[in-house]
Parts: C-alpha cells; sequence; structure tokens
C-alpha cells in the first residue's frame, strides 16, 4: 500500500483540502493497483489520528507528532505546508503498520470499500 498526500487547495479563501492518493496491494482490499483519490480537511486528519491512537493502545506512542491546531493564520502557506508534511508522516506510518493496513477505520477514510463495490458494479455492467 502506497498512501501520498498529492495536492493542497484552499477552498473559498476558507478552509483547506488535502488530496491523498493510496493504492493498495493487498488482495483482501480487491483494487489492487487501483488509485482511490480523497480530499481530507484538517479535522478529517485529527478524526483519523485520535481512532489511530485508541487502536494502537500502547504503541501509539511510536505515531508522529500530530499537526498543531491554530486558530490564526490557518490558510498560511507555512502553516498549510507544515500540516500537509506532518499528515504525509502519518500516512507513511500508516502505510508500514500492519494492525493499521487491513483496519477498517482506514478503509473507511480512505473510501476503499466503497471503490471495490463501485468497480465490482461497473464490472458486473460491462460483461
Amino acid at each position: 500500500m502506497t498512501i501520498t498526500v498529492e495536492d493542497v487547495r484552499t477552498v473559498n479563501g476558507e478552509y483547506t483540502e488535502y488530496d491523498v492518493k493510496v493504492v493498495s496491494d493487498l488482495p483482501q482490499h480487491g483494487i489492487e493497483g487501483y488509485p482511490i483519490l480523497v480530499s481530507k480537511r484538517y479535522n478529517d486528519f485529527l478524526e483519523l489520528y485520535t481512532t489511530i491512537v485508541e487502536i494502537l493502545g500502547s504503541d501509539a506512542r511510536f505515531l508522529p507528532e500530530f499537526p498543531a491546531k491554530v486558530w490564526f493564520g490557518k490558510l498560511d502557506p507555512a502553516v498549510i505546508d507544515q500540516r500537509k508534511e506532518g499528515f504525509q508522516h502519518l500516512m507513511t506510518f500508516i502505510q508500514k503498520e500492519p494492525k493499521l493496513r487491513t483496519c477498517n477505520t482506514i478503509d473507511h477514510f480512505f473510501g476503499i470499500t466503497h471503490t471495490r463495490h463501485a468497480i465490482t458494479a461497473k464490472d458486473k455492467d460491462t460483461n
């Protein structure tokens, strides 16, 4: 599984979206080699991080530090770059951690199950 934070954009001058690309190599996902692109906001990553801490328990001490919440300047390019880098560290951790690679929480975050169903339905339509 490879996960990369591909792109960043500010939406309506209000918030930032981070485009994350995942390509699974896991047979149980049923979408090997098929790229999935999802857009996520800071709070999406924070919710994921919080859930990962719960899943890993004492092993959560190995998680990379999560980018700090800022109250002013959240659209500042330096803040956005720092967050993108922090999110990439988290994605790299996920792709290397066996407990997380096959976790339903991760599948849901990236829409893997939904994508698998869409691919299966498309395949049925073309046959």
